[in-house]
């Protein structure tokens, strides 16, 4: 189980540690180092007022994570007393194209009207976050993000944005940021519930071969650089008896960004184990629902992390 509790480092060698780590060198974790390290150091701040309506008000956040400053949105209700977090995961946008009011906030906006707080990180590099993206192939930068803010969110329950927070805490990821938050429940155990939009594999072999074909071969190559044994140990599937989170997973069957087949495995590996998930397939759906299809997943989403949060 982890603990987040704040590390203090000091003297020339951490100094150095933490120059390479705030660019990007260091900060790649297997899951079992999840496991050992400690996050949530410091705390969030609310950098100003982004915008307001009679549903909620939204806050420019900003968060240390590794010594960067991750930047992003919280969408805060404006009604109730007693209210669960979601942290939404952004798939993957050109980190130079990416901005903080991208695709995924209808989604976010949906979910505060609903009285859920929605924490909407910029993964680093992106969106005004610090660091450089796609730094690391198995992206557990980004899972170190998410893990520190989840660790702040739960040190100031109780105060400021957080004084009606119920103490639960819940997932959203949708497609590189489906991986990212499958591998997030894997490496914390009190996440109560998570939401998965046509998620990565969490084979990273497999991802990685197909980051390879997205980009014509100018990523992903690290496929050959590690051995077997490494990549396996970055791969959530190869860790889904450590979760106890409830978790739906949502996927079109004409997704043609994420094979609809890595859903299957996922789903069929994690009921083989035991695990509290249910998959929902969309038929001719694509990689981002539309019409009926959208609202249909939205509503399901909004009765499963009410039920479990």
């Amino acid at each position: 189980m982890l603990s987040f509790s704040r590390i203090v480092f000091s003297g020339p060698f951490w100094a150095m540690f933490i120059t390479l780590l705030s660019s990007g060198s260091l900060a790649v974790s297997t899951i079992p180092q999840l496991w050992n390290t400690h996050f949530g150091s410091g705390g969030f701040k609310l950098v100003r007022i982004m915008s307001k309506n009679s549903s909620f008000t939204r806050y420019q956040l900003e968060y240390p994570s590794d010594g960067l400053k991750i930047q992003g949105f919280v969408n805060v209700p404006s009604k109730g007393t007693a209210h669960p977090v979601v942290v939404m995961l952004h798939g993957y946008v050109t980190p130079s194209r990416y901005r903080t009011l991208d695709y995924t906030t209808r989604y976010a906006d949906d979910l505060a009207r609903s009285g859920f707080i929605v924490f909407h990180p910029n993964f680093r590099g992106q969106g005004g976050s610090q660091g450089k993206a796609d730094a690391d192939p198995f992206r557990s930068d980004y899972v170190r993000d998410t893990l520190n803010l989840i660790g702040q969110i739960r040190k100031q329950k109780g105060k400021g944005i957080l004084k009606g927070f119920n103490g639960n805490v819940g997932l959203w990821g949708h497609s590189m940021g489906g991986g990212v938050a499958l591998k997030t429940l894997v490496a914390d155990p009190l996440i109560k519930a998570a939401v998965l939009y046509a998620p990565m594999s969490g084979d990273e072999a497999k991802n990685l071969k197909r980051i390879q074909m997205w980009s014509g071969g100018t990523r992903g190559k690290e496929l050959s650089r590690y051995s077997a044994k490494t990549i396996a140990q970055h791969s959530a599937l190869n860790y889904l008896g450590q979760v106890s989170t409830a978790i739906r997973v949502h996927h079109g069957t004409a997704d043609t960004e994420v094979p609809f087949s890595w859903t299957k495995e996922l789903c069929e590996k994690a009921k083989g184990q035991g695990l509290n998930i249910r998959c929902t397939s969309y038929a001719s759906a694509g990689h981002i629902f539309t019409g009926k299809t959208d609202q249909a997943f939205r509503a399901e989403v909004k009765i499963f992390l009410k039920q479990h949060l």
